[in-house]
């Protein structure tokens, strides 16, 4: 019984680790949406949920994705149903600490963010990533968020300003601050910091001026200057420095129209900011 079982496996193993092959995803008129839909199927089923199976679905669907059009995608990803199954799979890996089917996982939410972030955002994507930054902090699932909150969309942002999500950025930045005291040269905390850095800018940049004056709101702000600053590593940067110690006491105005990071960045393009000079990339 065990060996029959374990030869069936390995025959559905061997099915889908041919649709693996980029060659044969290319051939024309391939039902690569159906292909997607059905190891989605596999995938979710309970008692199927074999390791190596799982993961030759999940990496068939990754690169499905890859080769259709954008009819198709915006067909797969507009569906909320098939966002609410992967967001399911993401949550059960990591509860169940499976770090490689979780970035399997994430990677075909990422094109789901691209595509139809209104979709991700309403089915919990935003609450489930921000509260796997404690123990998966992936540089995608940073990147994911601030893709979402630089989209400008009014409902993501207000998503995104949600106390307890800010709660939770505020935490995981201040952790990342404290790792570059032991490792300020590692370039992956310099990004992580960065990233959540620009994710609370936005944030702060799209709230209202009043709530800003709240004591809460005072303290957040607080806390990413002091960060940024750090960061910065410099203090005869006093272009930069001195920018994030009065921006958020400038009135707001139609003269106020870009974030601080969209102008350190613009700075840094064009005047050779020395602040993020090793945040190649962003």
């Amino acid at each position: 019984m065990f060996e029959d079982y374990v030869s069936q496996s390995e025959t559905i193993q061997n099915v889908w680790k041919m649709f693996q092959n980029l060659s044969f995803l290319m051939t024309k008129n391939l039902n690569s949406r159906r292909i997607f839909e059905t190891a989605m199927e596999y995938v979710m089923e309970e008692g199927t949920m074999i390791g190596y199976i799982e993961k030759c679905c999940l990496k068939v669907m990754g690169d499905l994705v890859d080769q259709m059009s954008p009819s198709d995608q915006l067909s797969i990803f507009d569906h909320r149903q098939t966002c609410r199954h992967l967001l399911d799979l993401l949550h059960n890996s990591y509860k169940q600490n499976r770090h490689e089917i979780y970035r399997l996982v994430l990677g075909i939410l990422h094109k789901t963010v691209a595509q139809c972030p209104e979709v991700f955002v309403e089915m919990g994507g935003v609450w489930i990533l921000i509260r796997h930054l404690k123990k998966f902090n992936y540089y995608d699932s940073l990147c994911m968020l601030r893709m979402l909150v630089t989209s400008k969309q009014q409902k993501i942002v207000q998503e995104m300003r949600k106390t307890d999500n800010v709660q939770r950025l505020v935490r995981f930045l201040q952790a990342c601050a404290n790792e570059l005291d032991v490792s300020p040269n590692t370039y992956m905390i310099k990004e992580k910091t960065f990233i959540l850095a620009s994710i609370l800018s936005e944030i702060i940049f799209y709230s209202k001026e009043s709530h800003l004056k709240t004591i809460y709101w005072i303290t957040v702000t607080r806390i990413l200057r002091e960060v940024l600053i750090k960061l910065s590593g410099a203090p005869t940067c006093s272009i930069d420095t001195t920018f994030f110690e009065t921006y958020y006491e400038t009135p707001r105005g139609k003269n106020l129209m870009e974030t601080p990071i969209e102008y350190l960045k613009r700075n840094r393009d064009e005047r050779g900011c020395c602040l993020y000079c090793l945040l190649q990339g962003v």
